[in-house]
């Protein structure tokens, strides 16, 4: 699989999964999932900044604000295959991109740094690396969308009802937290779920990139995907010279390899799967998929690869323990899942390939670590605006229950008083 592409399809992922929590609670998913990062990860800025109020010329064009003028939201950032991608939804997916790693940074109890030079050669830092890691990400999407258009696809009902609404989404202030503008955000989101369909209009039933069971199975056994049960008799809490306590484990595992190998074929599995919620260690009750790039304990892939689909097999003593175990046919949705990354994947690096992608120069003169120096005191700001306001909206509500409550409690006592 290609871990770069893989690495932007996650991206897109948790980008539209962060988005259609906003749906609910702006303000709310803001502090929950993005506001903590840029809080956490900014409290440097904050200490010697101390924005007090929203900079002048933020609210106008918060890209060009944040670029010192290099460029703004509404300006080309870069094209694809001539697909303009303006610099209000580069830097909005860069933003968010930004606010992940941070995210992961602070929960690790580190702080992200952009300046951080990550090539002594180079002098490249990990803003410049996000900046083409962006790009890269703008370039496909762009590319995938125009596919999506040249296949005929188009945005679902459900799909432009949720394009639609993104004005009632997305708040002044949460806009300026992600450094964009709304039509930077309807073009971002419109990209995304053009990107989906293709991918579902390719690979589903009767697509051309579609598999075939023969062909999920060739993929299984050449990527090394494997399915089973197992029954785990743990011996790494025993000390190195207790050979009774091992051999009494060693004879447990034998006693149930026993008894599932003279259980009749129709029942085996489901026999396998008592004995698992009685007997396994690590409480583990489920069929097991794994696949080449696992990493497992030694002993136990050799075994598995071995059997047939339907046949027991039991372990030398491993670094855990002694494994009885049980290969079923590999998990087809498993399967399938990454037979359809690969395959897509291969497809997007032909296409990109192919592609003639330019960068404007106005996004390549960004400095990029005064951008995010800019964007962590902005985020920092409109975080504490935000809490605020949630705050007192939490406060007038409970204020406006409390007086209901009370109209309600004299209504009864009127009422009480008339009989």
């Amino acid at each position: 699989m290609n871990r770069r592409l893989a690495a932007l399809l996650l991206a897109l992922a948790m980008l539209l999964g962060l988005l259609s929590g906003c749906a609910e609670a702006p303000a709310a998913q803001d502090s929950e999932q993005n506001g903590d990062s840029a809080s956490e990860g900014t409290d440097a800025a904050e200490e010697t900044q101390g924005m007090t109020e929203l900079p002048e010329g933020a609210a106008e064009d918060v890209v060009a604000y944040l670029t010192d003028g290099a460029i703004g939201a509404a300006d080309t950032a870069l094209t694809a295959n001539g697909v303009e991608i303006s610099a209000a939804e580069y830097f909005y997916r860069l933003a968010m991109q930004y606010n992940y790693i941070a995210y992961y940074y602070a929960s690790s109890g580190m702080w992200l740094d952009p300046s951080q030079v990550v090539d002594e050669e180079t002098g490249e830092t990990i803003g410049d690396s996000l900046r083409e890691q962006v790009v890269s990400m703008c370039e496909m999407y762009a590319i995938l969308g125009a596919r999506a258009e040249e296949e005929g696809l188009s945005l679902s009902e459900d799909q432009q009802s949720e394009l639609d609404s993104l004005d009632g989404m997305m708040e002044e202030n949460l806009l300026l937290f992600y450094a964009t503008s709304r039509d930077g955000l309807r073009e971002g989101y419109e990209r995304n779920f053009m990107a989906t369909n293709l991918q579902d209009h390719l690979l589903g039933d009767g697509g051309a990139l579609a598999a075939t069971e023969e062909t999920l199975a060739s993929y299984a056994n050449e990527n090394g995907i494997y399915t089973c049960r197992y029954i785990l008799l743990y011996t790494a809490d025993l000390e190195e010279d207790d050979t009774e306590g091992r051999e009494a484990q060693r004879q447990k595992a034998q006693e149930l390899y026993d008894q599932l190998a003279a259980t009749e074929a129709g029942e085996l599995e489901s026999t396998f799967a008592s004995l698992q919620a009685e007997h396994n260690y690590d409480g583990n009750t489920d069929e097991y998929t794994f696949t080449n790039d696992d990493s497992l304990v030694s002993g136990f892939r050799e075994v598995v690869a071995e059997l047939a689909p339907g046949e027991l097999g039991m372990s030398e003593e491993t670094d855990y323990g002694y494994f009885v175990l049980l290969r079923l046919d590999a998990n087809e949705e498993t399967v399938r899942e990454y037979y359809n990354s690969d395959v897509f994947n291969a497809q997007i690096d032909e296409w990109i390939a192919q592609a003639d992608c330019q960068v404007s120069e106005a996004l390549e003169s960004v400095d990029m670590t005064a951008f995010f120096t800019r964007l962590d005191e902005l985020q920092a700001y409109l975080n504490e605006v935000m809490t605020a306001e949630s705050e007192s909206e939490t406060e007038a509500e409970s204020e406006t229950e409390t007086e209901e409550s009370a109209d309600a409690g004299t209504a009864e006592e009127t009422e009480d008083g008339a009989e």
